[in-house]
């Protein structure tokens, strides 16, 4: 904990959220939070956070505040309005805005926060276990000196901090990062599956390829990857190729396909 920041608030106290909570109460900040469903309140209640009644609330007495919700209309929601996070936020007041997004919802919140409230961009790779484990690679856009001040309550969760540019920036990091590995899950399992109508055990073939120029997380961690999110993260992707311009047919392929990727898929796929 520095003397610049004391207090850590949360809207959104979820299966991400609730962890990276947990970091910042053991690394001893003040943890605040909101959620707009009971059983993450209460969840987080038990770990130590005080929960309140609204976004608002939680920013007012927050010096740092993490959003961490499902999509862009969660996040508008949570930051927005007479409730939301910026209307509780002060001039000096970090928000952090940790969920996957589209750019430009960015750059809306950032243009309806109050003068002296900051912003930074913070999705974070490597899912859930690495939230439990405080081992997140976070990937961040904004202004170098908010990171600055703002790092030692993210490095509570992040081993490792990548300043990607200005606003926006962490996203478009995200959603390389979500092309290259639902594109790697997808032929993963295409080649195993090859591999087991050969006759061949598809969990020995996954782990000789470990050895092998074709290794790669999606390999490794197969089995314990949720696909919960490849349709939404195609489908933005594909609205940021549109934007652009840039020729991009494997992952135009990988849109159409993100629907049949499954944790039973990859449970079928591997079972002997």
């Amino acid at each position: 904990m520095t003397d610049e920041i004391k207090t850590v608030g949360f809207a959104g106290l979820g299966r991400m959220g609730l962890a990276k909570a947990k970091h910042c109460l053991n690394a001893g900040y003040n943890v605040l939070g909101f959620d707009i469903t009971e059983g993450p309140m209460s969840a987080a209640s038990d770990a130590g956070v005080e929960t309140l009644d609204s976004a608002a609330a939680v920013a007012a007495a927050s010096d740092v505040v993490i959003v961490i919700v499902p999509s862009d209309d969660d996040v508008r929601a949570a930051c927005l309005g007479d409730a939301g996070a910026l209307a509780g936020a002060t001039p000096g007041t970090i928000v952090v805005l940790c969920s996957s997004l589209m750019p430009e919802t960015v750059t809306e919140i950032a243009a309806a926060a109050p003068d002296g409230v900051d912003i930074l961009d913070c999705p974070s790779t490597r899912g859930p276990e690495a939230a439990d484990a405080g081992t997140l690679a976070l990937l961040v856009g904004g202004e170098a000196g908010v990171l600055a001040k703002a790092r030692p309550v993210l490095e509570t969760f992040g081993e490792v901090i990548h300043h990607l540019g200005p606003l926006g920036a962490g996203q478009v990091a995200k959603t390389v990062n979500n092309i290259l590995l639902w594109c790697n899950m997808q032929t993963t399992m295409e080649v195993l599956s090859m591999s087991k109508d050969l006759g061949l055990d598809a969990e020995t073939m996954r782990k000789a390829m470990y050895d092998c120029s074709g290794d790669s997380w999606a390999l490794r961690r197969l089995p314990l990857i949720n696909p919960a999110w490849p349709v939404k993260d195609m489908k933005n992707a594909m609205v940021i190729r549109d934007q652009t311009g840039t020729e991009m047919p494997m992952s135009a392929l990988m849109a159409d396909l993100a629907d049949g990727l499954s944790m039973e898929a990859v449970a079928k796929l591997l079972k002997s």
